[in-house]
């Protein structure tokens, strides 16, 4: 049978690259107890974007499973996706996005990989442009979702509003969130501290 060691955890990792995108300045403070950490204080700075929220991580199942919550201010939707390989997204920027991130895998690259994103987005600014146009357009959002899920299509659907008219945009798109080989996953600056009770 095992046994897990109980243990408060605080955790420093300077930069994480993967594929075209990095994730830094990352900071854990956890309460490992039984095999699991209970939600717990994160912040880290993905592609330019600081977020910050809590950190969960199951050990007992037979494959690892971690929830990442967080809150972005002021945010570019595509930035914070860049490490999740999607690209394409709508030209999106928000006061405010929540973010719920589901990593479920034996290693932290199958984590990435079999990961699932939800997105939230209020009071944001969608630019739409064409070739066609000198200026893009610019639509108001109230409200916006993004579900990326394991191998299925991205769901992305935005409501808001052009000159007082209401605008409804909904799109499904594939994305691969396959490990480039060529650019490994890796870390530096990493530091832990470790307190037993």
């Amino acid at each position: 049978m095992l046994t897990w060691a109980n243990a408060d955890l605080n955790l420093t990792i300077g930069e994480v690259f993967y594929n075209d995108g990095d994730i830094s300045d990352i900071h854990l403070n956890m309460r490992v107890r039984e095999g699991t950490i209970a939600p717990s204080p994160f912040s880290a700075r993905m592609s330019g974007v600081d977020l910050s929220g809590s950190f969960a991580l199951d050990l007992t199942s037979d494959t690892p499973k971690s929830v990442i919550q967080a809150t972005a201010s002021n945010a570019v939707l595509a930035h914070i996706f860049k490490n999740f390989g999607l690209t394409d997204l709508p030209d999106v920027s928000a006061q405010s996005i929540d973010v719920e991130i589901d990593l479920e895998g034996s290693t932290l690259l199958d984590m990435i990989k079999n990961s699932s994103q939800k997105v939230s987005i209020t009071n944001g600014v969608w630019k739409v442009g064409t070739k066609e146009l000198q200026k893009p357009i610019i639509v108001s959002v109230s409200s916006g979702n993004l579900v990326n899920e394991a191998d299925k299509p991205v769901k992305i659907s935005l409501e808001g509003s052009l000159n007082e008219e209401p605008v409804t945009w909904i799109s499904a798109r594939t994305a691969s969130l396959q490990p480039d080989p060529k650019t490994p996953l890796k870390s530096t600056c990493a530091a832990l501290w470790v307190t037993c009770p």
